[in-house]
């Protein structure tokens, strides 16, 4: 069966994906999405079914689906981590939450803009990407856990605030088969 079908103009000669290992990589790029691996799976289709050999591409970069932020830097996947460089004790902690395909598509300025008020106001921000909902079979984290990954230390909430920058949903981090999800 094909999975995928491409054309290539003018001829229309048809690309299938076909190969296992190539609908895999195929999926991988798709699967850990952002921008740098949407170029890299483009540079890549030309190259499998075009025979483009003078591209090169990257093999896809499997890509947190939650992390504390901070602008310039690299993301920090825990806690310890980020407030030994970020957080000065005895100043108040804001966290701010914002959806995951803002880091991924690099449009994070209005985040950026918010940490920068935030730290000059002289609290601590402490800003994170989530996903909206958490997916055990593809180990995704929801919302939910990613507040307590990034929000409580020691079993207590170190943010005095949260500023949730989350689209609004009944669901959000919460899996539909919750009976108490709308109780």
């Amino acid at each position: 069966p094909y999975m995928t079908h491409f054309t290539s103009a003018p001829a229309a000669a048809p690309y299938h994906l076909t190969r296992t290992e190539d609908y895999e990589q195929f999926c991988s790029f798709l699967d850990f999405g952002g921008a740098r691996n949407t170029q890299n799976l483009f540079q890549w289709l030309l190259v499998q079914f075009l025979n483009e050999s003078s591209l090169i591409w990257e093999k896809p970069r499997d890509l947190p689906w939650a992390a504390l932020y901070y602008p310039g830097e690299e993301c920090y996947l825990s806690l310890p981590a980020y407030s030994t460089k970020h957080l000065k004790p005895a100043v108040p902690i804001i966290a701010i939450a914002f959806p995951r395909d803002w880091w991924l598509w690099q449009n994070t300025e209005a985040i950026d803009e918010l940490i920068r008020a935030v730290e000059k106001d002289g609290a601590n921000a402490l800003a994170f990407f989530s996903h909206y909902r958490s997916d055990p079979a593809k180990k995704i984290p929801g919302f939910e856990e990613n507040i307590h990954t990034f929000c409580f230390q020691n079993g207590s909430c170190i943010a005095q605030s949260l500023i949730n920058c989350l689209f609004f949903s009944l669901t959000v981090g919460r899996p539909l088969e919750d009976p108490d999800l709308l109780a």
